[in-house]
């Protein structure tokens, strides 16, 4: 009896704190394989926004539930969601549906930050609500959204950024693979120096040795938790800068302080309160 009363205890607190309500104690979130990129089962979370009239990637995106999807909300820009689809499960775009867990689902609503500044790219952030619900697998799955990161700031932390972006920093051919680079997250007064216009939802990253313009905007940087090794969603590829360097480092929305804004426009998600 002490059990079950902690448990409702439990979820009780995880309601009130989060705006959630816990469905089920064995929740799975942000699964995949730290080391590889080359199949689907190495970030299941990763989702691809489709141009239809191109059939081109046009951004990044991750997967947070069933029926929603997260990225920038510059990626929206000029668009409907009759011009756009998600594509999930995919790790070749040159090849579609090379896997049994490819899949292309249409999208029934954007839900843009309403602080949304596409001057200086401030709450550069954006819901996808899907017309149907993803069928979850080992190859398609949710990241896990950052609840117990919320209150922290992380800088110094190491984040793996994932996309299909342009081979070159001017521009050009996508890569058909999804690619990743490792970026880390800059302190935000050192960042300022170079970027006087940060905020205190976005962060900054760098990535030696890889440009992170070469990858797709709207993509997750995702933390690896020491202890579970589960991904965390922390940050957005936003930038409306040049690609990242010594001197120009690449600018990302910050999610932990976004995370009430998450879960009041999507009423209808699951998460899980990992912890």
């Amino acid at each position: 009896m002490q059990t079950f009363l902690r448990f409702l205890l439990v979820a009780l607190f995880c309601s009130l704190r989060y705006g959630l309500v816990v469905t089920q104690s064995n929740c799975s979130c942000g699964f995949g394989k730290q080391g590889n990129v080359g199949n689907v089962n190495g970030f299941p979370m990763m989702a691809a926004l489709l141009d239809l009239q191109s059939y081109k990637i046009k951004c990044g995106g991750v997967i947070i539930d069933k029926r929603y999807v997260l990225t920038a909300a510059h990626c929206l820009g000029g668009q409907t969601p009759s011009t756009l689809a998600v594509a999930v499960g995919e790790n070749d775009v040159n090849t579609p549906f090379n896997t049994s867990a490819a899949a292309f689902h249409r999208i029934e609503q954007f839900i843009i930050h309403p602080l949304y500044s596409s001057l200086n790219y401030d709450y550069d952030i954006a819901l996808l609500r899907l017309n149907k619900s993803l069928e979850f697998s080992h190859r398609v799955g949710p990241v896990c959204l950052p609840f117990k990161f919320k209150n922290t700031t992380m800088p110094g932390s190491n984040l793996t950024i994932l996309g299909w972006g342009t081979q070159d920093v001017s521009g050009g051919p996508t890569f058909n693979v999804l690619r990743k680079v490792y970026g880390h997250m800059i302190e935000q007064d050192a960042c300022r120096v170079n970027v006087p216009s940060l905020t205190n939802t976005q962060f900054c990253t760098n990535t030696p040795g890889d440009d992170a313009c070469q990858f797709g905007f709207g993509g997750p940087l995702l933390y690896a938790d020491k202890e579970t090794g589960a991904f965390f969603n922390i940050g957005i590829f936003s930038s409306g800068h040049v690609c990242a360097n010594n001197d120009q480092p690449g600018v990302n929305t910050r999610v932990p302080p976004l995370l009430d804004w998450i879960v009041v426009n999507s009423p209808d998600a699951d998460y899980c309160p990992l912890q």
